[in-house]
């Protein structure tokens, strides 16, 4: 069979693909694992419980086996990460393992590097080369001279021979892309790393912000399944993102800060809670230190002063006209970004009390109006965000 692909073809598989995945982690119906896909042949022969290897949560599968081939996998029920389900990938292992393209033994370089000529190799000529080789450049340049770029759970195999090796350098790209900021951040505030899988009781939460975050459009399983949890529980979702992600679609608030305000927005609610006393108190006083400090640093960090940095005219607790709520009726208006009765600057209009739905591709210039550069004029572009 040929394995040649056009783009449009390749565009067409892969955007099925990320839409596929988006759908079964938003709604918990489409993520009952690979269960629903019996194998084909009868009963298997035996069922082996494993863990899944395509991300770091490492999820509980169970593997039927039949004629020492594996035919399908499912969460194991009985596994605190999987409770009996699986993420699109997961579900999708059985397809990685067996894949033609996928390496099954080692292979050596036998041209000059661009070349792309391999030939197969044994194990044990493999460990040997790479053993020799290691040896010689820790001799001619020292251990030091040793890197390792890791990821994932294999990298821990690695790390230990780089320690027996007596070398130290070892980095990791999910370090400073995700979780390196996290961790020093926690570890200043809270003295403690959350974790890589973090310990958060989010199925009974009563109002969860979701900032930095695109739950329902990544593989996170068991925080995926928390969190449609709380919703069928009624829980307040609060998402900080420019874009209308799957998330966002299910909060009760959507906040389309600019880009990179993230902070300038924390700083106002942490504003807020301090100024109006909405905070456990005695918790604060007991197992505290440095609070009077913050509440010095924020006492600037009000809505009004922040709000030109987010591109917010308005901000999400600030009364307004237009959000009102009737006492005969019990019902409360949404409260468009742009003041009541005003044009946008861009276009001159009135601001719409409805996001638009349109799927045509905006246009540079309301691109540049949505996400501009500097932080002065209030942000043309008008949205509407929903109040009590």
């Amino acid at each position: 069979m040929s394995r040649e692909m056009s783009r449009r073809k390749f565009l067409a598989v892969t955007g099925g693909a990320i839409v596929g995945g988006a759908a079964a982690n938003a709604f918990p119906g489409f993520m009952t694992s690979a269960s629903a896909r019996d194998a084909k042949g009868g009963e298997p022969d035996r069922v082996v419980p494993t863990f899944c290897e395509l991300c770091f949560w490492k999820c509980g599968v169970l593997a039927y086996v039949k004629d020492e081939r594996v035919v399908k996998i499912e969460g194991n029920p009985r596994h605190p990460l999987s409770n009996g389900m699986l993420c699109p990938r997961g579900a999708g292992a059985v397809g990685a393992l067996y894949d033609p393209d996928r390496l099954r033994q080692p292979l050596l370089r036998v041209s000059e590097r661009g070349e792309q000529k391999w030939k197969a190799v044994s194990w044990d000529e493999a460990l040997d080369f790479t053993a020799k080789r290691l040896g010689e450049v820790k001799e001619k340049f020292g251990a030091g001279s040793i890197v390792l770029f890791s990821h994932g759970h294999g990298g821990g195999f690695f790390k230990t021979l780089l320690k027996g090796m007596g070398s130290g350098n070892v980095v990791a790209p999910s370090y400073d892309q995700c979780r390196g900021p996290r961790m020093a951040a926690f570890g200043l505030t809270y003295g403690a790393d959350p974790g890589a899988i973090e310990t958060l009781d989010l199925a009974n939460s009563k109002a969860i912000a979701f900032i930095g975050t695109h739950l329902g459009e990544n593989m996170h399983n068991t925080q995926v399944q928390d969190v449609s949890a709380a919703n069928a529980k009624g829980a307040t979702f609060i998402t900080v993102d420019p874009r209308f992600s799957i998330i966002a679609s299910k909060s009760k608030y959507w906040l389309p800060i600019k880009p990179g305000t993230d902070t300038a927005l924390l700083l106002a609610w942490a504003n807020v809670l301090i100024g109006e006393g909405l905070y456990q108190k005695e918790f604060i006083e007991k197992n505290a230190i440095g609070f009077a400090e913050l509440a010095k640093h924020v006492e600037w960090c009000t809505p009004a002063a922040t709000s030109s940095g987010t591109a917010t005219t308005r901000s999400a607790r600030a009364p307004s006209p237009s959000s009102t709520r009737s006492s005969a009726t019990g019902r409360s208006r949404a409260a468009s970004t742009c003041p009541p009765r005003s044009t946008c600057r861009s276009t001159g209009r009135r601001p719409s009390r409805r996001r638009s739905t349109s799927s045509r591709p905006r246009s540079s210039r309301w691109r540049a109006a949505r996400w501009p550069m500097t932080p002065a004029p209030p942000r043309p572009a008008c949205r509407t965000i929903p109040r009590r």
